[in-house]
């Protein structure tokens, strides 16, 4: 994935280097296009995973003084942090309108305090005891094991795998069960061959590493694939209609179709008025990759696609034809599914242009 993100960027510059200026309102957009691209998390050894939340809106990054965007995977994450990022990646809300807050020494005007709530609602986290959470104490890799599972429990199996058994995890230990748990359907792995690595800070790499772990495990209440291809060829339907197309249709094909990456990708093409010149030759026919509570994948076959782009050396336009095959990354939200990223094609030129 992080390689097509390259040709993504690729292909906007080439597209807006020839493109007419037609501004169409930006307020469908909700998110600024670079933040997207996060360079330091492509070569981490969770880079897909943790690339994959980003463009699902469940992670974001820091934005540097030179207006780039960073993941920061090797920083430490708080305890506040990663409950609120279980509760916003799981859509949960407050179970009830009770006005008492379960902690004490969460402030009323702590950035992440209902979120907090929340996951102590759902019974994710448990505190410190004394009435005491710690927001902000560095979440360990035994806590982070422990709400994942907390989380998860009515939607993921963790049952029938075999555990490891680490060596500086005590038997009695609070966390010992969990730890189990995950491990035994391959959440959780140690930092050695022996070793769970207790008390150890966890990074921000680790923590949605794991958390992509669950969602992509998940197997309680799915979608059915029928609603999931009927989804797919209604997007493809509209998206080849959009030739002459007004801003309007424009707007409403974005909000109906597309969330996270996907949608600032396209509303920075649509803004400059770019609609692609394509044609498509063949039968696209849609099969489901993989289908989970909250997370689905949708990938077409048996189609090539025509389209024409600017080659810098030749200094003209070119006709290329490529096999289409697009896998479209889709999320509910809600009780909708939307589309946070399509991986189309690879193309030619990809290495020379890219490196």
């Amino acid at each position: 994935m992080k390689e097509l993100k390259k040709v993504y960027m690729l292909l906007l510059a080439v597209l807006l280097a020839f493109t007419a200026i037609m501004p169409m309102s930006a307020s469908a957009q909700t998110r600024d296009f670079d933040s997207y691209f996060l360079f330091d998390v492509w070569d981490h050894w969770g880079a897909e995973q943790l690339d994959d939340l980003v463009n699902a809106d469940i992670f974001g990054g820091y934005k540097t003084s030179q207006g780039d965007y960073e993941f920061r995977p090797n920083r430490t994450i708080t305890r506040a942090e990663f409950a609120a990022i279980i509760v916003r990646s799981l859509q949960l809300t407050r179970k009830s309108a009770s006005t008492s807050y379960p902690f004490t020494d969460v402030p009323a005007n702590h950035a992440l305090r209902n979120e907090i709530a929340i996951a102590s609602d759902h019974g994710i986290i448990a505190g410190l005891g004394g009435g005491k959470f710690g927001p902000n104490q560095n979440v360990t890799r035994e806590q982070i094991a422990s709400m994942i599972v907390r989380a998860f429990s009515d939607t993921i199996s963790f049952t029938g795998g075999t555990a490891k058994n680490f060596t500086d995890v005590p038997a009695g230990h609070w966390a010992a069960a969990d730890i189990k748990k995950a491990s035994s359907i391959g959440l959780v792995s140690g930092v050695s061959q022996t070793t769970f690595g207790m008390g150890r800070a966890a990074t921000r790499g680790e923590a949605g590493v794991l958390l992509h772990r669950a969602l992509n495990r998940e197997t309680k209440n799915l979608t059915s694939a029928n609603t999931l291809l009927s989804l797919a060829n209604s997007y493809q339907t509209s998206l080849f209609s959009l030739d002459n197309a007004t801003k309007a249709q424009l707007t409403n094909h974005i909000n109906t179709y597309y969330t996270g990456f996907q949608k600032a990708f396209a509303t920075e093409i649509y803004e400059y008025g770019y609609l692609a010149d394509m044609n498509i030759t063949g039968q696209l026919t849609f099969s489901v990759k993989s289908n989970h509570t909250r997370f689905a994948q949708v990938k077409g076959t048996g189609a090539t696609m025509t389209f024409e782009y600017y080659d810098p050396d030749k200094r003209r336009n070119v006709v290329e034809t490529v096999d289409y095959e697009p896998t479209f990354y889709m999320k509910k939200i809600g009780s909708s599914w939307k589309i946070y990223y399509v991986e189309d094609f690879s193309f030619d030129f990809e290495e020379e242009y890219l490196y």
